[in-house]
């Protein structure tokens, strides 16, 4: 209900790591043996000495032998640099990643309070997610798009205000032509950022859309029900399962209180400052 990708019954669940080769886990292991490097520093000291094998003949053997050498070579001047592109650790890693059946990606972020150019943050996920598609030899019409979903202030009874004083809970960025706004044809549809801030629903019962609703309510709420809310979907009936306290590890559940504390501690303050904002404007008006 978040996107507007529509009729769907299933999404294929991606690796949630931003870093393009994050999956190909015996290149990375390989790369950051030390045993590598110092095999790599040999190479243009010394033959490479690899078992023969009883298939191939002696020149082809041969052949093999000398375009591994030559590899090995050419890899060593820039070793650091392709050490940095593909073991940088600041790639970032999403709370969900989703393929759908049209190829599609959607990519999901729940953020539990406020933190400094979070949007910066989302829009560099989107936009990295995007571009991790492109591939040698893949045609440029071949790039799916890519919705960004951010769920905004959970875990704090949906009293988070993220966007001021404002009503407008819900915000849909796309990438527009600025001298023809509302023009469709003006539209870019490649990339596509949504957001929900659950502070800034005045009351989530009016909101009109049921799926929408319910949903928003589990991500405001379900951590502290202690029942399964009556006449909802399945899919969030199972959502809210899923995440009892009672099915946690020992471990989760320890986080989860100490989490708690803080969120607690958080809301004191936004409460202090509350009332002493309002203390000032109340002088003023005196």
């Amino acid at each position: 209900c978040f996107t507007p990708v529509k009729d769907f019954v299933e999404t294929e669940l991606c690796d949630n790591s931003l870093r393009p080769l994050k999956a190909h886990n015996n290149m990375l292991s390989i790369l950051k043996s030390p045993t590598f490097e110092i095999f790599l520093n040999k190479t243009d000291r010394q033959r490479l000495n690899f078992p023969k094998c009883e298939c191939k003949d002696a020149e082809e053997f041969k052949a093999d032998l000398k375009l591994a050498q030559k590899f090995f070579k050419s890899l060593k001047p820039d070793f650091e640099n392709i050490k940095k592109l593909l073991l940088y650790d600041k790639t970032g890693i999403c709370d969900v990643i989703a393929k759908l059946p049209s190829g599609e990606f959607v990519l999901i972020e729940v953020q539990v309070e406020r933190e400094t150019a979070q949007d910066a943050r989302f829009l560099a996920y989107l936009c990295h997610l995007y571009g991790n598609q492109l591939r040698v030899g893949n045609a440029w019409k071949n790039l799916k798009r890519v919705v960004a979903v951010n769920i905004l202030g959970t875990g704090f009874h949906g009293k988070l205000v993220m966007w001021g004083k404002s009503d407008h809970y819900k915000r849909h960025y796309k990438m527009t032509d600025c001298l023809s706004v509302g023009d469709p044809r003006r539209i870019l549809p490649q990339i596509e950022l949504i957001q929900f801030s659950l502070g800034n629903i005045p009351d989530i019962n009016k909101i009109e859309d049921a799926t929408e609703r319910n949903w928003l309510r589990f991500f405001a709420n379900a951590q502290f029900e202690t029942e399964i809310p009556a006449g909802i979907p399945e899919t969030i009936a199972k959502a809210y399962d899923i995440i009892r306290s009672e099915r946690l590890p020992e471990s989760v559940k320890a986080a989860l209180v100490e989490e708690e504390k803080i969120v607690i501690n958080l809301r004191d303050e936004f409460l202090k400052e509350g009332r002493k904002e309002g203390r000032k404007e109340g002088r003023k008006e005196g």
